[in-house]
């Protein structure tokens, strides 16, 4: 149901927005229940201690759920394309997986042949860097996101509450250490973009950006060791 419902907004050729924000909300809905699902099978029942927060938190597809709540305040293509990602390599593994038990190797070799190196790996397994491209496609929403200010479309309490999910992910990276998580390397990458674009353009455009790099900087920066920790706000 996931699935159809998201299929049916991504290549539905309607401009009734009506129905295509009906089946955006489903499509999230029916994700949330699995992933919540998927919680309780992986982590069991909530425990109040901080090792299972701690835990829980640095999950990805924990973190994935925060933004799919987000996302029944408003729809948007490519948020839709970040969710649906990763849930789409599972669901293929999971089949290939099935064939196999089945006696069916022939059919789940077709299978990962057809999608071997975009969702899958050579062994039938979701493709690592799936997580990668869904981190390009949430900040790509981010983006969209600011861009539908200037339109009609414009949803302000999803931007901000949006930038902040992102905002929080990027800095739980950077407290572990991992400065090559996938989220890193999503903005990393459409930084390289944007500075390419830029740099061909007056050089007031350039000065701007690297301003609003800077003040973003600040925004995601650890507090000194001693220092009080600094609310999570957009500037």
């Amino acid at each position: 149901l996931m699935f159809t419902n998201g299929a049916l907004y991504l290549l539905s050729f309607t401009t009734n927005q009506t129905y295509l924000d009906s089946k955006f909300r489903a499509c999230v809905q029916f994700y949330l229940c699995a992933a919540v699902v998927n919680f309780a099978q992986v982590h069991g029942f909530p425990k109040f201690t901080k090792e299972y927060l701690q835990k829980t938190v640095m999950d990805p597809a924990v973190q994935r759920i925060f933004g799919g709540v987000l996302l029944l305040l408003g729809s948007n293509f490519m948020a839709l394309v970040a969710l649906l990602l990763p849930e789409a390599a599972a669901l293929f593994s999971s089949v290939v997986y099935l064939l196999r038990s089945v006696g069916l190797s022939s059919v789940a070799l077709r299978i990962i042949a057809s999608l071997e190196g975009t969702l899958l790996d050579g062994h039938g397994n979701p493709y690592y860097k799936v997580a990668q491209y869904a981190a390009y496609a949430e900040v790509a929403t981010g983006i969209l996101l600011i861009l539908t200010m200037l339109t009609p479309r414009r949803n302000l309490i999803l931007m901000v509450l949006y930038w902040q999910f992102l905002q929080l992910r990027f800095v739980l990276e950077k407290a572990t250490g991992n400065t090559s998580g996938v989220l890193h390397l999503g903005f990393a990458y459409v930084d390289q973009r944007i500075t390419f674009y830029l740099s061909k353009g007056p050089g007031v455009l350039m000065t701007s950006y690297g301003f609003l790099k800077s003040m973003l900087a600040r925004q995601v920066a650890l507090p000194e060791p001693g220092a009080k920790p600094k609310m999570c706000v957009v500037s």
